[in-house]
């Protein structure tokens, strides 16, 4: 009876190991592949606000237009950001939150091929959406590897319509005399 015992112990070890194994290292993996994919997001936004930060102080693209080209770039890899997001964690992060991402940099990038009419302060409420936004992303995927999310003492922010926040632009009159 026990040598049956140990040759079925010894049969089920041999038969699940392996598949613990596998499915151990498929865990390890997509975690890694979130957390470069959490870190690239991170390092990729806040070259995108810095960048938006410069055209903010200079915001005519034709003679800013190597700021105006890397905001572009940014714009450009931000979004493929979202398309692995959302393959990646497909059913398992909220879709609300990557649409407020989504929106957030499409009026951003809208706002900023303007060439005439670009408002500041309306790219600076949108951007604010946007980091909102990639905060709400980055906690859920934190979640998703299981990094502990620590509860936040400020006020939640919720996304706003900019429109409705920024004052019409003041004309400029002007002084003879």
């Amino acid at each position: 009876m026990t040598l049956i015992l140990m040759l079925l112990g010894s049969i089920i070890t041999y038969l699940l190991v392996p598949y613990f194994n596998t499915q151990f290292e498929k865990e390890k993996i997509r975690t890694s592949y979130i957390i470069s994919n959490m870190e690239n997001l991170n390092n990729e936004s806040i070259s995108f606000l810095n960048l938006l930060k410069r055209h903010n102080i200079n915001p005519r693209p034709k003679k800013e237009r190597e700021v105006y080209q890397k905001l572009e770039n940014s714009i450009t890899k931000l979004q493929w950001k979202v398309v692995e997001l959302e393959t990646i964690l497909e059913g398992e992060i909220n879709v609300s939150n990557l649409n407020d991402y989504k929106d957030s940099l499409i009026r951003i990038a809208d706002e900023i091929r303007k060439d005439e009419g670009y408002d500041p302060a309306y790219a600076i409420c949108e951007a604010r959406n946007f980091i909102y936004a990639s905060n709400e992303i980055v906690k859920q995927i934190a979640i998703q590897v299981d990094f502990t999310v620590g509860q936040s003492t400020q006020q939640p922010y919720k996304i706003v319509d900019c429109r409705d926040r920024v004052a019409p632009p003041v004309p400029k009159t002007s002084s003879s005399g």
